[in-house]
This record gives structure tokens, C-alpha cells and sequence, in this order.
């Protein structure tokens, strides 16, 4: 037997009897969900199998089922609806967007497919298209969707930075104590000097994004009227984009985290979502252990690259 984990995605080879002489095996693939006394496997048709100890003859770890390029263009299409830049236009399938150089989200180019122009037209006219903005053409490329593209950049000198993972969860994986926890529909100042790092005066770009469109909550937990926590969740169909997860350092490592969270996802269970995610770049393994252990799994990734040094 191989080390497997429970969440794995494994192949377990089942004894399946004699036949004509000769002992046979079936091999059942899934999520394993447990392991004790046996294996319980979710199948990819949904279908729960449990394996009695007997029957296992070997099990092994295999990577995930790559994620269809369908889903996430649906999922990169739903952050992007709850993340609104002021300014948007389409160039094709890529979508140009620019928010006074808020957030790296807010300020580049989100491609899905084909721009409809060769490359170096399409690179060109993202160019002048971010220059009369004054600001500096980048690319948020998700992959393997657009591989080929983050590629064919590379190789034009393009620079990336670490990649962005973005998980997903059952929206009922995120239930909890939430008892502190009050979700508005509209932020307070308090709010957003919290949400966007304690700013003097918070950028009129970040109000925009952060503010607009429908079904948007703002999470807080308040302790003698003070502001200790605060998050915000946005909805596009079933998916709910939780974000701004921030505590107050004076009382970190109490599960506030997990409470804003908690309470976010009530608030979007009853707007009818089933699905929660987050997005957090790779190298912060702290957020990355604390997503796992509530239930958030890599759905895809995506790459900024931004042009090469003049």
C-alpha cells in the first residue's frame, strides 16, 4: 500500500473474485473520505463506494481530475463579476480592465480564450489601451487554460511573479460558530479603512470595486464597539467570492477568521449559492493551510506577467 490521505484522490484495486481459475480485481477511482475499517471513495459519478480491508488488494494516490477549461472560465468569469474594475472592455475573449492601479485584479487582463487578432496586435492594442490610462499593461493569465498564451509571453521577455491559487469549497464545508459576526449590505468607513490595510483615506478605486454591484456583504465582529474583524463576500450565480478576510492584530489566533467566514457563508447560503471561493497567492503558505483545513481545494491557478524591463 502507498500513503494515502484521507481527501486524496486515489485508485484502489478491489479483489472482485475467482474466475475461471483465477483471482480478478476492479479498480474503483474517487476522492477517498475514509479510511478506517476499509476505503469509502466518493466515485466521479457521485457515486459513495466502501471497500471492505479484505477486498483491498492495493491503493494508491493519483493526481487530481484536471479541472475542464469550462469550469474555470466559469469561475474565473464569476470572480471577475464580483471584483467590478471601473473600467472594462472586451478585446475579443481577453478582458481589459483598469481600476487606477488598485489591486492587480482591477488592473489587467483577464484572457478566456482568443482576442481575435494575432498576437503581437492583441499585445499592441492592450498597450495603448492601458498606457492612455497611465498605467502598465499585465496579463492574469489562468492555466492550463491559457498556457500557450503565458508561454508565448514568457518567451517575449513578459516577467511573472508567483502564481495565484484559486480554491473552491462547498459552501456547507464553511459552517461554524458565527455568534459575533454581523454581515450588512453596506460598509462603513470603519470597514473600509479595515478591508483595504488602514489607509488614511481609503482609494476611491477601492470604494468602487469594493462597494458596487448586487448581492455584496460585509462582514463584522465588533467588541465594545470596536472594529476587531471584517470580511466581504460577493455572489455570481452559486459562487460566492469571499475576500478582505482581515483581524485585527491585537486578537489574532482566536478564530476570528474562521467566524467571518462562518458568517459570510450563512449570509450567501441564503442567496442561494453552493459554492465558496478564495483566491491566495502561493507562497502564503500560512492562509494556504488554514483554506485546506477548512475544506477549499486548488480548482486552478493563475500567473501575472507583466512586460519586460525597458
Amino acid at each position: 500500500m502507498s500513503s494515502v490521505r484521507i481527501g486524496d484522490r486515489v485508485v484502489v484495486r478491489r479483489a472482485a473474485g475467482i474466475i475461471d481459475g483465477r483471482q480478478r480485481y476492479t479498480d474503483v477511482l474517487g476522492e477517498l473520505l475514509d479510511d478506517s475499517g476499509g476505503y469509502t471513495v466518493r466515485r466521479d459519478d457521485g457515486e459513495v463506494v466502501t471497500i471492505p480491508a479484505a477486498e483491498v488488494a492495493a491503493a494508491k494516490a493519483i493526481p487530481p481530475k484536471p479541472t475542464p477549461f469550462s469550469a474555470i472560465i466559469a469561475v474565473e468569469r464569476g470572480c471577475a463579476d464580483t471584483w467590478p474594475a471601473p473600467e472594462q472592455e472586451w478585446l475579443g475573449d481577453w478582458l481589459l480592465r483598469a481600476g487606477s492601479g488598485w489591486t492587480y485584479r482591477a488592473n489587467s487582463v483577464l484572457p478566456l480564450g482568443e482576442p481575435g487578432l494575432d498576437l503581437d496586435a492583441a499585445l499592441a492594442k492592450v498597450t495603448d489601451w492601458y498606457t492612455a490610462r497611465a498605467l502598465a499593461p499585465a496579463f492574469a493569465v489562468p492555466v492550463p487554460l491559457s498556457r500557450r498564451l503565458a508561454t508565448a509571453l514568457t518567451r517575449r521577455g513578459w516577467r511573472s511573479d508567483a502564481p495565484v491559487e484559486v480554491m473552491t469549497a462547498p459552501l456547507s464545508a464553511l459552517s461554524g460558530e458565527a455568534a459575533e459576526v454581523t454581515v450588512t449590505d453596506k460598509p462603513g468607513e470603519e470597514w473600509f479603512a479595515m478591508a483595504t490595510g488602514g489607509y488614511d483615506r481609503v482609494p476611491d478605486a477601492a470604494r468602487a470595486i469594493l462597494g458596487s454591484g448586487d448581492d455584496r456583504g460585509f462582514a463584522e465582529i465588533r467588541r465594545d464597539g470596536r472594529l476587531i474583524a471584517c470580511g466581504r463576500g460577493a455572489i455570481s450565480g452559486g459562487l460566492a467570492v469571499l475576500s478582505r478576510i482581515e483581524v485585527d492584530t491585537s486578537v489574532r489566533r482566536q478564530g476570528l477568521g474562521r467566524q467571518v467566514m462562518a458568517g459570510l457563508a450563512a449570509w450567501a447560503g441564503d442567496r442561494d449559492a453552493d459554492t465558496a471561493c478564495v483566491q491566495v497567492v502561493s507562497t502564503n503558505g500560512v492562509a494556504l493551510a488554514l483554506y485546506e483545513k477548512l475544506g477549499f481545494t486548488v480548482h486552478h491557478r493563475y500567473v501575472n506577467l507583466v512586460p519586460p524591463l525597458a
